[in-house]
């Protein structure tokens, strides 16, 4: 009697530990879901390089980013290549002086812009751009229009997408010779060699017209000539304030 009440201790234990080896094998990990990509969410890593799906549905979110793209492809090649080749030599002039001069380019540029240098040192950093380019798209942004809803993030989304800075600014329907003095003009003031007015030259819509010739920009508002076309920063500051 007692031997059989010994092995059916024994037999039960066996099975009770069998039962757990077995429920721990047969444990698996928790799914995790991936990361959402879709625009908006989230600012790591994997929300970078939407496909153009997602792209598509960011920009049916905000109709005016889809109206920009569209209009933008209708600027001609030889016009693009030109305003790229004019105001890609501002843009390098800025970053170049920044680089030998450290804050004092980022401080005059910020005055100019009407805002401060921390500001636009933390979309620097922010965006990874340099400084000559955050003057192109802070010159786009105060020019367009009243009623537009683009901010400073949709300009650098569509740049990083690979639009131009020239498409960007055709696609707001702004005047390409207008863009290419106002960063003469600002361009001179962040390099000093311009004085700070604090004013922001206007860049004129496509549809406007001024009684200036077409080269006329910045100038054109303050009826000054336009800047000798010889000259990717020079005469920028004089026309576009009316010095």
């Amino acid at each position: 009697m007692k031997s059989k009440l010994i092995w059916s201790i024994i037999t039960a234990s066996t099975l009770t530990m069998a039962g757990l080896a077995v429920a721990q094998t047969g444990t698996t990990a928790p799914e995790v879901a991936p990361p959402s990509s879709t625009p908006g969410v989230g600012t790591g890593p994997e929300n970078q390089g939407l496909n153009t799906a997602e792209t598509k549905a960011a920009d049916e979110a905000k109709p005016e980013l889809e109206a920009i793209r569209t209009r933008a492809k209708t600027l001609p090649a030889k016009q693009d290549e030109a305003t790229e080749t004019k105001v890609g030599a501002n843009i390098k002039s800025v970053d170049t002086e920044a680089a030998k001069e450290g804050s004092k380019v980022p401080d005059r540029l910020a005055k100019q812009l009407g805002i401060t240098s921390d500001a636009l040192v933390a979309e620097k950093a922010k965006f990874n751009a340099g400084f000559g380019e955050l003057m192109i798209a802070h010159l786009l942004l105060s020019n367009a229009k009243s009623t537009s809803t683009v901010t400073l993030d949709d300009l650098f989304k569509l740049h990083q997408d690979g639009m131009g800075w020239g498409q960007i600014a055709h696609g707001m329907g702004l005047k390409l010779g207008d863009l290419v003095s106002a960063a003469n003009s600002v361009g001179r003031v962040a390099i000093g060699k311009g004085k700070v007015d604090t004013k922001t030259p206007r860049i004129r819509g496509e549809g406007e017209h001024g009684a200036m010739a077409s080269k006329g920009a910045a100038g054109a508002e303050h009826g000054k000539s336009a800047t000798s076309p010889g000259h990717e920063m020079g005469g920028g500051s004089a026309a576009g304030h009316g010095k």
